[in-house]
């Protein structure tokens, strides 16, 4: 003992695992040396239990441990701030770094398992001090943490609060094991963080300090972390550390911050190995690689079935009858006495066959729109009266599309690129797992990559786009040797054959997969849209296509569509930082409206326009049909109202459906939008098909029998989520599944390879849908 002007210095000796009572205030200090340390420190270290119900924060018990290589210090009680209130913790565990203890005078001592001696150890000392004028009673221990090393296989549980953190050593054992994986689950929802720090001292296993060392991850009921060799080669340590508050792991205030004991279970088992990998990698484009081969083996096929062949009845029209067939087509046209607005004269016009609309052949622009109603206005219009323009400037303009998706794509990707790859440098170095949206528990690093698999799944995206491609440029190829061949086909037969969108459809699809890698290399909220934004494209691409298709001198062009889609893409962002209930308002009326002016375009074949007339003029008419003639409200064009009646029908729908189940995920249901119009549009062709007497060959029955098999499958998988960028890291961690393919692909990963087959085989039925009328008089092709 040691007194100094009414100060005292105390020195004691403490045994490990006896418990000693010590009364202390601002006159005592205690410095006690700590007895019977394990001779396996790097093994068993010390862990020491305080506890002072008298302490408070004012004049708090001040706690130093000074070890060999390093000083450890904590107050007591330990007071952990919230939003709504503080907690006030009276007692407290902390466990010593085994290494700080290590004596460090042999520097030359071999730590080796060959090795049997006794690792040196240096004193542990430890001090007691307050400015507490009240007298304090405090309670020491010292214990050995036997389960301080986890094995492989090996299975833990221990409670953890705020001011008892825990944590374990792993150590790679066998040469075999090169990967591990972490898996720590609880059973109740408490905030927690988890971290992974290389075998050194000191350990970070505060709250306030965990974030400088190492990888960490805020869990409540489930995480897991790949954790590989190359990483840690001297092993790793799993700290365990409850947070103060819930507001780490949920968006919402929750209100437990009083009992914050969390019972947590820690487990580690092997991943996958690098002979793994590269099976799985390899079988992977085997498999895709031989599909593609067999789907081009027998398009090719079809190929050189089609080449040659010519029916023996077909043109056998010479080009004066199928001028008059054209122009018998065209007599039924629209009088004053019709039920349409737009029709202001009764001169009949002499229509020419010729493919071009040449305004020069007529007196003044009235007169031209005057030919434009008679044409797209008759109760039976047929492919003759939309093809009439100059097909090599459609062909022209159908090319726009891909090279404006080309440039859309250059300048959205670059970015792109950017940010995720410095999002994945941020991780790397922070070592912060919260900034991207894994499935931690099917996560396989690569390189570079955190999530690689997830990232490598993709690759079907490119190998079917490029397919589809190649096969176009068969089609178009084929579709030339027959035009060379016959002239007039090129002319008066079959769909007028435009694949600049079928070229765009297959270059989109590999963008897609670009784009939908980039965002998995660190998935989050803030680049959510380069998994999604393609796939509008992709989608309205796909229904431009179907309308082109007997539509052909009334599509919509490449600008127009991308600035559209430009705009869709900004809402869909505005839906997501602003998800209101003003918001889906605002965006249901939007979105009705917009189906109902296209729905009026599509009805009058682009011919309704606003300015024609008065909404006092539209109402004054209206009034006469209820005064007048019934009849007036029998739809002009039957196919086309059923349309757009079930295709209005499903959108309010879809709007009813979302206030109804309250809907939050903005993107989805914007996508949903889309994909479900296309469904619509895309199964009203086909009935309207049979409707007109017109067939499915074989080879597009057995696309659209694929397709459909494919998108079931695909969707299942999709629903069934594995992360949600929607809710908070930890939340999203309690959708992290297990592999499911290969021990490397999840539920997600699969998503990827049958959506994108699906895609394809969808792109091949809109490809082959109309062969059946390849030889068909484009007089005798109903539109509809």
């Amino acid at each position: 003992m040691i007194i100094c002007d009414n100060f005292n210095v105390v020195v004691k000796e403490l045994p490990v695992g006896v418990l000693k009572n010590y009364t202390i205030d601002n006159t005592v200090e205690y410095i006690i040396e700590i007895k019977n340390l394990s001779q396996n420190i790097d093994k068993v270290p010390p862990r020491i239990f305080l506890k002072c119900n008298e302490c408070n924060g004012e004049n708090p018990l001040l706690v130093v441990v000074m070890q060999n290589k390093g000083v450890l210090s904590w107050e007591l009680p330990v007071i952990i701030e919230s939003k709504e209130h503080y907690s006030i913790y009276k007692e407290t565990e902390r466990t010593l770094c085994p290494y700080n203890i290590i004596n460090s005078s042999l520097l030359n001592f071999d730590y080796s398992e060959n090795n049997n001696s006794v690792i040196p150890i240096a004193p542990v000392k430890l001090t007691l001090s307050t400015f507490s004028l009240k007298k304090l009673q405090v309670e020491l221990i010292v214990n050995l943490q036997y389960d301080f090393l986890i094995d492989l296989n090996e299975s833990k549980t221990v409670n953890v609060t705020p001011s008892t953190p825990y944590f374990y050593l792993y150590e790679f054992q066998s040469e075999e094991v090169n990967s591990i994986l972490l898996h720590v689950t609880s059973d109740d929802d408490t905030c927690m963080i988890v971290s992974i720090q290389n075998v050194s001292c000191p350990i970070f296993d505060l709250e306030e300090n965990v974030q400088y060392r190492g990888h960490f991850q805020t869990i409540t009921r489930q995480g897991g972390l790949t954790l590989t060799r190359d990483a840690f080669p001297n092993g790793f340590y799993i700290v365990l550390i409850v947070t103060g508050e819930d507001n780490y792991c949920f968006s919402k205030f929750l209100g437990n911050e009083y009992d914050r004991t969390k019972s947590v279970t820690v487990q580690l088992s092997k991943s996958i190995s690098s002979s793994d990998y590269k099976i799985a990698v390899l079988l992977t484009l085997l498999v895709l690689s031989l599909f593609c081969t067999l789907m081009f083996t027998v398009f090719y096929y079809n190929y050189n079935k089609e080449k040659n062949f010519i029916p023996d009845d077909c043109f056998i029209e010479s080009e004066n009858e199928v001028s008059a067939s054209v122009s018998n087509a065209v007599l039924p046209a629209l009088s004053p006495s019709s039920p349409g607005p737009f029709i202001v004269g009764t001169d009949t016009l002499s229509i020419k066959t010729d493919s071009s609309l040449d305004e020069t052949d007529y007196d003044n622009v009235s007169d031209v729109e005057f030919d434009k109603d008679i044409f797209r206005l008759k109760g039976y219009m047929y492919l003759c009266d939309l093809a009439r323009k100059n097909q090599s400037v459609l062909k022209k303009k159908s090319e726009m599309y891909l090279w404006n998706l080309l440039t859309v794509a250059i300048f959205y990707f670059l970015p792109v690129l950017q940010l995720v790859i410095t999002n994945q440098y941020q991780v790397n170095e922070t070592g912060e797992e919260d900034l991207c949206y894994y499935n931690f528990l099917c996560a396989h690093p690569f390189l570079f990559f955190s999530d690689f698999n997830h990232v490598f799944s993709n690759i079907g995206y490119l190998l079917f786009g490029s397919l589809f491609i190649f096969i176009t440029a068969m089609k178009e190829r084929l579709y030339k040797i027959k035009i060379f061949s016959n002239k007039k086909l090129y002319r008066f037969y079959g769909i007028p054959q435009h694949f600049g969108l079928f070229y765009a459809m297959g270059a989109a699809l590999i963008i897609e997969g670009i784009l939908s890698a980039c965002y998995h290399i660190c998935p989050n909220h803030y680049n959510f849209q380069f998994d999604s934004s393609f796939m509008y494209v992709i989608s309205t691409l796909c229904m431009i296509k179907i309308y082109q298709t007997r539509h052909p001198d009334i599509n919509a062009t490449a600008y127009s569509t991308f600035f559209s889609l430009a705009g869709v893409i900004f809402i869909g962002m505005c839906g997501v930082f602003n998800n209101t209930p003003t918001f889906w308002i605002l965006f249901t009326i939007l979105h009705l409206s917009i189906c109902a002016y296209i729905s009026l375009q599509i009805y009058y074949m682009g011919r309704w326009k606003l300015g024609n007339i008065s909404f006092c003029q539209f109402f004054k008419e209206l009034r006469l049909c209820f005064y007048c003639h019934w009849g007036y409200f029998k739809p002009l064009f039957p196919s086309r109202c059923l349309l757009l009646i079930v295709a209005n029908g499903c959108n309010w729908g879809l709007a009813i459906g979302r206030f109804f189940y309250k809907i939050e995920n903005f993107s989805s249901y914007l996508l949903s939008i889309f994909m479900v119009n296309l469904m619509l549009y895309t199964l009203f062709y086909i009935i309207m098909k049979f409707i007109c007497k017109e067939r499915l060959l074989p080879q597009s029955i057995f696309y659209i029998l694929v397709s459909v098999l494919g998108w079931t499958f695909a969707l299942y998988f999709f629903f069934s989520k594995t992360t949600s960028w929607r809710l908070t890291p930890a939340e999203s961690r309690l959708y992290n599944q297990p592999c499911q393919l290969l021990n490397f692909y999840d539920n997600h990963d699969i998503w990827h390879f049958i959506s994108a087959a699906s895609m394809f085989f969808s792109f091949m039925v809109l490809l082959t849908l109309d062969d059946d009328i390849t030889y068909a008089d484009r007089s005798k092709i109903l539109v509809f």
